[in-house]
């Protein structure tokens, strides 16, 4: 694959480290796809979830897929994108231990602080990227997880109940989500790893309003 045109601002054989996506649904379907695209050779993506006809307004599939897991309809996609890239699947996270830089867009928040306690202590993980939607307006948080401070923020912003999360739904109780709200999600989580890995600093907190293009960012 020819990434010439942003090889200068941004080369991917700097990666030396694993990536992961943990989840890929609506964020973490675009995220691989923009790893992909900027060169990534290496991705381990985690998921557990079969590709549903409701999925494809939002996420990276396409009709052809249904049925199949979302891990695998990726893999095939990012295949496409670049025969070369080294897809590795996994499934639900349970309580391994992670190298290198992970992207969290799982919907399930115990699966979020499982992934943050087993990892506490593990200085192999070098950096995280978390993702979270509603409907016109979501999050990202990230950490370098060397640092204390920014680590114990994450924490901080991952102390909820599922009950607590205040999910927007239909009128027939369906969630709710629109693409654009989607995509910024993955662009903002894309370009912090980006800016990470060119300058080993992030923004925190980032808080985005997807319809009136406001976004706040917070460091620490």
């Amino acid at each position: 694959m020819n990434t010439i045109r942003h090889l200068d601002f941004f080369d991917p054989v700097q990666i030396k480290d694993p990536v992961h996506i943990i989840g890929v649904g609506a964020v973490g379907s675009h995220i691989a796809n923009n790893l992909a695209r900027l060169g990534i050779k290496e991705l381990t993506i985690w998921d557990y979830d079969i590709v549903e006809d409701h999925n494809i307004p939002n996420q990276m599939f396409f009709e052809t897929q249904l049925k199949e897991t979302k891990t695998q309809a990726v893999k095939e996609t990012l295949l496409q994108i670049n025969p070369d890239i080294i897809v590795n699947i996994k499934e639900k996270y349970t309580d391994e231990e992670l190298k290198g830089h992970v992207f969290v867009s799982v919907d399930s928040i115990n699966i979020r602080n499982d992934i943050y306690k087993n990892n506490r202590y593990n200085m192999e993980l070098l950096s995280i990227y978390d993702t979270r939607i509603g409907l016109e307006t979501g999050q990202v948080y990230t950490a370098i997880w060397s640092n204390p401070k920014q680590q114990q923020a994450l924490f901080k912003n991952s102390n909820f109940k599922k009950e607590e999360v205040e999910t927007p739904v239909s009128a027939c109780g369906s969630k709710l989500a629109v693409l654009p709200t989607v995509q910024m999600a993955a662009l903002i989580a894309t370009s912090s790893f980006i800016q990470f890995i060119k300058t080993n600093t992030l923004a925190n907190t980032i808080l985005f309003n997807s319809f009136n293009f406001s976004i706040k960012q917070y460091s620490i």
